[in-house]
């Protein structure tokens, strides 16, 4: 399955200074709720989003009915389950058309300082521009085309994010803000 470099330290990141900046998958942002396998809605107990805190957003109205907010953290997951399925798909697609090469990277943190990532996998742009017609269009069709050359722009992001990540830790370290 993909995943998405969000930050290149190994726990936490330097991006939280402007929230609205930072992309935030629908993987995270639907927490503290998750659909099972067999679409059955579950949460983190333990998180702070859940409580009877009287200030909170209720999830059921009085009547015991789904209040509006639950109406639509529902909805939201059930898209997430459907587009976990087209993405699982998508992956599948590329593995039998053997779209999918080996790739790693070293990303220049600092003066003195390289992070190396191994063991990831990416489109290959050649098996890409060469696909037949016929799976142009299916690929076209189905949103993969789009998704494939995202995927393929987003390799170049990885820069620009050691970039901000080294800016952030360069401020972090005078103090400024």
């Amino acid at each position: 399955m993909p995943v998405a470099v969000l930050s290149l330290r190994q726990e936490g990141n330097d991006l939280k200074t402007r929230a609205a900046e930072v992309y935030l998958p629908a993987f995270i942002r639907r927490y503290p709720f998750a659909l099972s396998d067999d679409g059955v809605v579950v949460f983190d107990r333990k998180s702070v989003f859940i409580g009877e805190d009287p200030e909170g957003r209720p999830l059921f109205n009085d009547d015991g009915s789904n209040s509006k907010l639950l109406d639509d953290i529902l909805r939201f997951l059930y898209f997430m389950d459907e587009q976990y399925k087209r993405t699982r798909e998508f992956c599948q697609a590329l593995a039998e058309a053997e779209m999918l090469v080996p790739f790693n990277a070293t990303v220049r943190l600092g003066q003195e300082r390289n992070l190396r990532m191994d063991s990831l996998w990416m489109i290959d742009q050649k098996k890409l521009d060469a696909l037949d017609d016929g799976k142009v269009v299916e690929f076209y069709r189905k949103g993969w085309l789009a998704w494939a050359i995202a995927h393929l722009a987003s390799i170049g992001a990885l820069a620009r994010l050691a970039q901000r990540q080294s800016r952030a830790g360069e401020a972090a370290q005078t103090g400024a803000a």
